[in-house]
């Protein structure tokens, strides 16, 4: 359940696999040390929908908590997807952080202390390629930027502003900055590797540095401050968008992106027109309007 709804009743794109199911149905999950795509593409399709309902459908009965917990779920659902890194059992050189003994040559941190607001430890991490920070205090990210191992990078419901110190992180694929204070996108411009943004929450208008992340396959900008959606036609992969909650009133410039399976245009000031129109150009996509 994510906020009083069902996960099975939830409109997911596509079948699900068997720990999908195991998900829904709430049985046991197979363990697994290694990233589930699948897994992790129903999780968090659940909860953006709860998200939505919950600033949508339901916005009279919302409360910020819910809000903050579907994004938090979000976060969390996406960090799950690999396994936490303990303390080195040789005996090898350590770090203290968040309460945790964690080996110098550690991959995967995940931290939601809110208490936490200094990562400086982090910066002996050389080797870290997964990082969760959701609901701490962090606003500074500058300890991150020698990172350049890092993957994926989970920011939701922190203090951060300032996306600056993750233009050298080339290498990362996943980033979840809903729900922070961020309001500018320029700082991933030359992130070319990255392949799913979660960016909803955000007094974000302008996603023209996106436009040349071209391995870019999920983006949610849900309920920021977005009306042009034309720098996103050069996004070839892009296979799942959600723009509920935007201002965004012209959608046909979508209609070169031939891959796209899922839109979400719920509370936007898109027209009945303009939806059969795309609907016409791109009959294999799932377009999610009221």
């Amino acid at each position: 359940m994510f906020l009083g709804l069902d996960v099975r009743r939830l409109p997911f794109q596509g079948s699900l696999t068997s720990q999908e199911d195991a998900l829904a149905s709430g049985e046991p999950m197979k363990n697994t040390k290694t990233s589930n795509r699948a897994l992790v593409t129903a999780v968090l399709a659940a909860c953006l929908f709860a998200a939505s309902a919950c600033k949508s459908t339901h916005a009279q009965n919302c409360t910020e908590a819910e809000i903050e917990a579907a994004i938090q779920t979000e976060a969390e659902a996406e960090a799950e997807t690999e396994t936490e890194t303990e303390a080195n059992p040789t005996g090898g050189k350590t770090i203290k952080f968040c309460g945790q003994t964690l080996a110098v040559d550690a991959t995967t941190v995940r931290c939601t202390d809110r208490d936490v607001n200094d990562i400086s430890p982090l910066k002996r991490l050389v080797a870290l390629r997964s990082l969760m920070l959701t609901g701490t205090n962090v606003s500074d990210l500058r300890p991150l930027s020698g990172l350049t191992q890092l993957r994926r990078l989970v920011l939701a419901s922190t203090h951060v502003s300032d996306l600056t110190p993750l233009s050298p992180l080339s290498e990362l694929t996943t980033l979840v900055i809903s729900g922070t204070r961020v309001t500018n996108l320029a700082p991933l411009a030359k992130l070319t590797n990255l392949e799913s943004l979660l960016a909803a929450y955000l007094k974000v208008s302008d996603l023209s540095p996106l436009a040349r992340l071209t391995k870019l396959d999920r983006i949610n900008v849900s309920f920021t401050k977005v009306t042009d959606v034309k720098p996103l036609t050069g996004l070839n992969e892009l296979a799942v968008l959600s723009l509920s909650g935007t201002p965004v009133s012209d959608i046909a410039p979508l209609s070169a992106l031939k891959k796209l399976v899922s839109l979400n245009v719920q509370n936007t000031k898109v027209s009945n027109l303009d939806l059969r129109e795309l609907h016409g150009k791109l009959p294999g996509c799932r377009i999610s309007e009221i």
